[in-house]
């Protein structure tokens, strides 16, 4: 099943139209997903409920496998999110006086094999799907929210 974070908005309205659904239904749930930050269908109170439940038989929608959370002394926090049976990437929040960084990763491993870099070591192995990136973005954004 595709994952709705792939999708662009032009995308979901065509996949909505195939399901049988209104096309301007993908801006409702687009919505929902980038401005409200929602997990779920469930949460998309405007949609149909029915139309819920059949996007959640047709749609993969969920968050990023958390492995581990760190938080230094100085507020960093550093996430280990698994992208596959096999695979981690690192997400990493670092706070500063005016503002705050988020690093994310676009990929699971490194082409350019540094030997101090462990992920450079394990050498490249794939680019990371939309989903995978943005649900590092909409976690970090949760989580920073609900402990700051």
């Amino acid at each position: 099943m595709p994952h709705i974070l792939n999708f662009t908005r032009h995308e979901l309205a065509n996949f909505m139209e195939e399901v049988g659904h209104e096309r301007y239904r993908a801006e409702q749930i687009m919505r929902w997903i980038y401005h409200q930050n929602i997990t779920s269908f469930e949460q998309m109170v405007n949609i149909p409920k029915i139309m819920r439940e059949q996007l959640s038989q047709q749609l993969v929608f969920t968050e990023p496998e958390i492995q581990s959370e760190h938080i230094s002394r100085c507020g960093t926090i550093k996430w280990l999110i698994g992208c596959d049976k096999k695979n981690a990437v690192e997400t990493v929040y670092i706070p500063e006086a005016k503002r705050a960084t988020l690093c994310i990763s676009s990929q699971v491993g490194c082409a350019l094999s540094c030997q101090f870099c462990a992920t450079g070591m394990a050498g490249f192995l794939r680019n990371l799907s939309t989903a995978e990136i943005i649900g590092q973005v909409f976690y970090a954004a949760r989580r920073i929210q609900a402990i700051t």
